[in-house]
């Protein structure tokens, strides 16, 4: 019987946890334990579904099944740009 991928990669986590609680792991160990551990949750992120920013009080009211409008083409890079003007 074969694990998904998200199982596998869980129990991975699992065995890193355990490694950064061994007594013979040094401060050095911890780190690279630490980045493998953080490469192993981009694997996740990259199979997650896409995130997009909406607050769904903005959202025009609509019946079931109906489909939401369309956005305007170049409206991520839009709010990107938005977004980093406020942060500089």
């Amino acid at each position: 019987m074969s694990k998904t991928l998200r199982a596998e990669i869980a129990a991975l986590h699992d065995q890193l946890r355990a490694l950064l609680a061994h007594p013979e792991t040094t401060q050095q160990d911890k780190a690279s334990i630490v980045l493998a551990g953080t490469c192993l949750s981009e694997i996740e992120r990259r199979h997650m579904g896409r995130w997009t920013p909406v607050n769904p009080a903005t959202l025009p009211p609509r019946r079931p099944g109906q489909p939401y409008p369309p956005l305007p083409k170049g409206w991520a890079l839009d709010w990107e740009e938005q977004k980093e003007a406020a942060n500089a």
